[in-house]
This record gives structure tokens, C-alpha cells and sequence, in this order.
């Protein structure tokens, strides 16, 4: 059998496309062209997680975005109990023996100081918080009395 050269009957190929191209334009289900005003209206707003307002990244230096980074978590934690109940003792302690009325930044910064070695600081800051496993640490534990366990 011969190997056929085209897929159907002799025809006119350059007359039968010009008459396909012309012929889809007036056609009834040719699509509707949509105006503007039929556009459905694109939202413009930002999510708030995604509107970044601040420093470029180019220029941030690891203080400034170790600062910021602070203070945002000041924000969000707020104040706790323990702490508050330990800077009221101490600044009433600090009061009775130099007179002084120290606030509650001043003390933290001075737990801080480098002067101080990290090993208090870190002992002082705990302490603030009362996270020693001393005193009312064990009080929430039933069955517990503040005896030591036996072994």
C-alpha cells in the first residue's frame, strides 16, 4: 500500500484556512468580551502578617535585630506574679537600706551588668521568677509534706 501524503481529498489549503479564521469571528457562541465593569473587583489589602514595617534586612546588624526582638517579647509576656511579687520585696529592701527608690528597670538592668558573673546573673534572674526547686516550688505536689523523699 502507498504512504499517504495528506490526510484527506485535494483541497484549496491556504482558501480553507483564511475561510476557518474568518468564519469563527461571527459565530453565536463566540465569547463574550467582559467590561470593565463586569470585572469582579481584586482585593488590594495586605494581610497584617504579611505588611512588614521596619528595618531591610540589608542594613539590620545582630544588636539591632536582637533589641528588637526583646522588646517585642516584653510586649507580648507581660508582667508575671512571681516577678512582681520578688521586685516589690527588693525594692523595699533597697529602699530601707540606702533610702533610694529604684525602679523596676534600673534593678533588672543592674541583674544584667557584666560586672556580674553570668553564673548569678543567671542564679538572680532565677530567683526573681522563683524558679528554684526550693519553698513554694514543691506546694502544688500531692502528697508531698516538704519532707526529703526517703530512698
Amino acid at each position: 500500500m502507498p504512504p499517504r501524503t495528506h490526510a484527506g481529498p485535494p483541497c484549496d489549503a491556504p482558501a480553507q484556512i483564511r475561510k476557518n479564521a474568518t468564519a469563527h469571528q461571527h459565530h453565536p457562541r463566540k465569547r463574550r468580551e467582559r467590561s470593565p465593569s463586569d470585572a469582579d473587583p481584586l482585593p488590594l489589602d495586605v494581610p497584617k502578617e504579611y505588611n512588614l514595617q521596619g528595618v531591610k534586612l540589608a542594613t539590620l546588624i545582630q544588636s539591632l535585630a536582637y533589641r528588637r526582638i526583646r522588646e517585642q517579647r516584653t510586649r507580648t509576656t507581660g508582667s508575671r506574679a512571681t516577678a512582681e511579687q520578688y521586685m516589690l520585696m527588693m525594692r523595699q529592701t533597697i529602699a530601707a537600706y540606702d533610702g533610694l527608690q529604684e525602679t523596676d528597670e534600673a534593678i533588672w538592668k543592674g541583674i544584667r551588668r557584666r560586672s556580674i558573673h553570668t553564673r548569678v546573673q543567671q542564679f538572680l534572674y532565677k530567683a526573681m521568677h522563683g524558679m528554684q526547686k526550693i519553698g513554694d516550688f514543691w506546694s502544688h505536689i500531692r502528697g508531698y509534706d516538704g519532707s526529703p523523699p526517703t530512698l
